[in-house]
């Protein structure tokens, strides 16, 4: 059997379409009014770099520090000893 359509289902489906229209312009003004911000995402490689580079100044630091100490006893022995 065949179905036929009324008016009132071309009404309704014309309201439908309507309200899709509407639903989809408002979702759109708030997009553009409130932009959806992208989720904090933990960079674990930063957290890595900022490690090795700690590590790095910590030796560099020390490496400093002892070799100076060398370097003044080498040259306080061979200024007033003689070595």
């Amino acid at each position: 059997m065949k179905k036929f359509t009324t008016i009132d289902d071309i009404e309704r489906d014309k309201e439908k379409e309507r309200n899709k229209k509407i639903v989809g312009d408002i979702n759109e003004m708030i997009r553009e009014v409130f932009p959806q911000r992208k989720p904090k995402v933990k960079k674990k490689r930063w957290g890595f770099i900022k490690i090795l580079l700690f590590l790095f100044l910590l030796t560099f630091l020390i490496n400093l520090i002892l070799g100076n100490i060398w370097l003044l006893r080498f040259f306080i022995k061979s200024l007033f000893f003689g070595g």
